[in-house]
């Protein structure tokens, strides 16, 4: 029986439940299927059995009592968490059960506790030390990391833990829709300052007077309460809310369906550590739906460039706002860059060229 958990990703997960359950569940693999979220959901199908505890009603630790308990009639053979705060879990199973382990790296996670962490600089570097020492202690209990890119491979690897390299590379996506008469600029993903959303949202005034009829829809959920607050004030300070637009979260297929009818997409991220390292799935999302791309120049990003992408510097409003005039006057300009994208997703960065890679972990760790 294999075991997947998870405590604070949505159960719809692209990288959890689209990507390596699917996959799994296509090789023959029977999973059961943890997780704890604020909505109602059940995903179970055959051969998967899916239960999602209440956010808002289970706290972390009696979350993972309830799932222990679980696990009695389970007798899991490999147990695979996604975040580290589940590691604890995760060796008390292997030590009742000789389950494996495997620790699904989605992100930097130094790097994410020093974007997001909002305590003084000294209180921050003790904690987030903390936390770290915390990790290395139960990755004694881990059989395998599976991560997204190769600098977070070699940090695991450094740490004696065998770490396989599986991207976050979209699967076979849906056929693509004719693109809206209005120019749409898209920005989905979580919505926090640190991505540079606040950048965005300054950089469309100067677009009004010389660029007809486009739209900038952001869609996501917000990470720090009060943040779509913040920004929809800022909308409304500088007059834009007929030019931008912020959303709530939605489904993956209805964000797909929005990104191919949309002209550009843009990665306004801020020059964090953690965005130096991460790779963002929605750079393949944009690329399979031919949007022009413009992105903030990090070289997690620059890595994936083949000409394609317009880039401009982090945290440069005037910049980025000359970049996003640039596309949205060039049609042809804009076509030729999507084509670019979507090749190299159809031919190149796509979840059937990695997905082997999964299944060998797994075959690895039934031997």
């Amino acid at each position: 029986m294999i075991v997947f958990i998870t405590c604070g990703h949505r159960p719809d997960d692209e990288r959890i439940y689209a990507r390596e359950i699917k996959s799994l569940l296509k090789a023959g693999h029977k999973i059961t299927y943890f997780t704890r979220w604020e909505k109602e959901t059940n995903l179970s199908e055959d051969n998967l059995w899916h239960r999602n505890y209440s956010e808002k009603d289970l706290s972390l630790k009696d979350y993972k009592k309830s799932i222990l308990n679980d696990f009695k009639v389970l007798k899991p053979n490999i147990i695979h968490v996604h975040e580290f705060e589940l590691l604890p879990l995760a060796s008390k199973a292997r030590k009742i059960y000789n389950s494996k382990v495997i620790y699904d790296v989605h992100e930097a996670n130094i790097e994410l506790w020093d974007a997001f962490s909002s305590k003084p600089q000294g209180l921050k570097q003790i904690i987030n030390k903390a936390l770290d020492q915390f990790e290395k202690r139960y990755l004694k209990s881990v059989d395998r990391v599976l991560t997204t890119v190769p600098i977070l491979v070699d940090r695991y690897q450094n740490r004696g833990i065998g770490s396989t390299l599986l991207p976050n590379y979209p699967l076979d996506l849906p056929r693509r829709s004719k693109k809206s008469d209005v120019k749409t600029v898209i920005y989905h993903g979580q919505i926090s300052i640190e991505r540079g959303l606040t950048d965005l949202i300054e950089a469309i005034p100067p677009l009004i007077d010389s660029v007809q009829n486009f739209r900038v829809e952001i869609y996501g959920s917000e990470r720090v309460p009060g943040t779509v607050e913040k920004l929809n004030s800022l909308v409304k300070e500088l007059n834009i809310s007929d030019y931008l637009n912020i959303n709530e979260h939605i489904s993956h297929s209805d964000i797909l369906k929005r990104l191919s009818r949309a002209y550009m997409a843009v990665i306004p991220f801020r020059d964090h550590p953690m965005f130096q390292i991460a790779i963002p799935v929605k750079l393949f999302e944009a690329m399979w739906a031919k949007c022009a791309i413009v992105a903030s120049e990090l070289e997690s990003i620059k890595e994936y460039d083949e000409n394609f992408i317009e880039f401009f510097p982090s945290g440069n409003i005037e910049a980025l706002s000359l970049k996003l005039e640039h596309l949205l006057k060039n049609e042809d300009e804009v076509n030729r860059l999507g084509e670019i994208g979507a090749k190299l997703v159809k031919n190149k960065y796509n979840w059937n060229k990695v997905e082997g890679e999964l299944l060998k972990v797994y075959e690895g760790l039934k031997n």
